[in-house]
């Protein structure tokens, strides 16, 4: 397993928390921002297309910014900071394989 399928693991894992605390605070737009950031992770464990990496790193993670910037509720917007900072940060520094 390469680095950077294991941050895709680690973005899920912690995700999903996310999406948990979401749904118990029945606040279904962080919900949906949750689910949009998340869905296509599981594609990209093992991806070889370099752009499809490229565009979550730079598409995906901007739309979920906008989108969890938009909510009312302080916690969906300090949870980004919490559960995946560090890691996009770390996503953001992994080289692909070569």
């Amino acid at each position: 397993m390469i680095d950077r399928d294991r941050i895709y693991i680690e973005l899920l894992r912690n995700g999903l928390l996310v999406l948990r605390q979401a749904i118990e605070h029945r606040d279904f737009d962080w919900a949906f921002a949750e689910v949009e950031f998340l869905h296509n992770l599981p594609t990209l464990i093992g991806e070889l297309n370099e752009e499809r990496h490229a565009y979550f790193k730079d598409q995906e993670c901007e739309l979920y910014d906008s989108r969890i910037a938009k909510l009312k509720c302080e916690r969906a917007r300090r949870n980004p900071k919490v559960f995946y900072a560090d890691l996009l940060e770390e996503l953001r520094n992994t080289r692909h394989p070569t």
